[in-house]
């Protein structure tokens, strides 16, 4: 089986002298959750926005399906093969939750027909039910507003998942429910996800367990 997402080499520094990243070397497939883990300011974040095409590659290369993602187009890449999960949500909060995910799904595949359609079926998946659909988003809890920022990650039916600490503001129980809801978008759909975390709920159920020390990953 070929891995959907490859870095070699991988290093990076903000000011090139220290090293935030070094020598990362890490293979992510379909079907599976992985969990990477580290204090803060280990460098989880980076490595992340890094796998996002949001930060630009210093050193060594990022494979996706084995096209180097330095020659891809990363806006492209952006807003088809992957989502992104964010702690803060980064949902718009002027809009409803469906609008929310609508509006990712017409700005990703305008050529969609059934937009709305496509947004409740999403939400549902997700948990949330009719009547929190037509709601603001700063009306729904903390753990409603993170399954609407998973619905709309999922908006364009990406391969890969990428979760920024989604459980960091939520209590225990909703935690358990989001952890859950990626093991199934990995188990059951073939989506690769990969959690950026601290939590040791997630790392007790995630598939895969890496773990960010002085800038280089071990296995955990």
């Amino acid at each position: 089986m070929k891995s959907i997402l490859k870095t070699t080499n991988l290093s990076f520094s903000y000011d090139k002298v220290h090293p935030v990243l070094q020598d990362i070397n890490l293979e992510f497939f379909k079907g599976k959750v992985y969990g990477i883990f580290g204090k803060s300011g280990a460098g989880k974040s980076t490595l992340l926005s890094l796998l996002a095409g949001l930060e630009k590659i210093e050193e060594g290369c990022i494979f996706y399906q084995d096209s180097d993602l330095a020659r891809c187009n990363l806006d492209y890449y952006r807003s088809h093969d992957i989502g992104i999960v964010f702690q803060a949500y980064n949902l718009l909060p002027q809009l409803t939750a469906i609008e929310n995910v609508v509006l990712s799904i017409e700005l990703n595949n305008p050529k969609e027909k059934s937009k709305e359609e496509k947004a409740k079926t999403l939400l549902k998946k997700v948990g949330i039910r009719d009547d929190l659909m037509k709601h603001k988003i700063l009306k729904l809890s903390g753990g409603e507003q993170q399954r609407v920022a998973i619905a709309r990650a999922l908006s364009y039916d990406a391969d890969i998942i990428l979760a920024d600490e989604p459980t960091g503001n939520l209590d225990p129980d909703t935690e358990d429910e989001i952890i859950n809801l990626f093991l199934d978008i990995a188990h059951k759909e073939g989506k690769c996800v990969i959690i950026i975390s601290h939590s040791r709920e997630v790392k007790k159920h995630v598939d895969i367990c890496y773990h960010l020390v002085h800038g280089k990953i071990t296995a955990q």
